[in-house]
């Protein structure tokens, strides 16, 4: 993972950005409870998500941009 590579945390995130094709409640639940269980229980980071048609490779369904801060 990214943040491992940079001495971060999951919680040292303070902000997604988060990509979704073809948004709905059934993405948005997957989405939920990924985030849930990556970062836990609890305050989470700042969340933007933007629906879209289509992301770079065919079948991707999610992409996300985290900003962590450190130290």
């Amino acid at each position: 993972m990214a943040l491992a590579a940079a001495g971060a945390r999951p919680s040292d995130i303070v902000k997604l950005t988060v990509l979704i094709v073809d948004h709905s409640e059934e993405r948005l639940h997957i989405f939920g409870a990924e985030m849930e269980a990556a970062l836990g229980q609890g305050t989470k980071p700042t969340c933007t998500l933007i629906p879209v048609p289509r992301l770079a490779l065919a079948g991707m369904l999610f992409e996300i941009e985290a900003v962590a801060a450190l130290g």
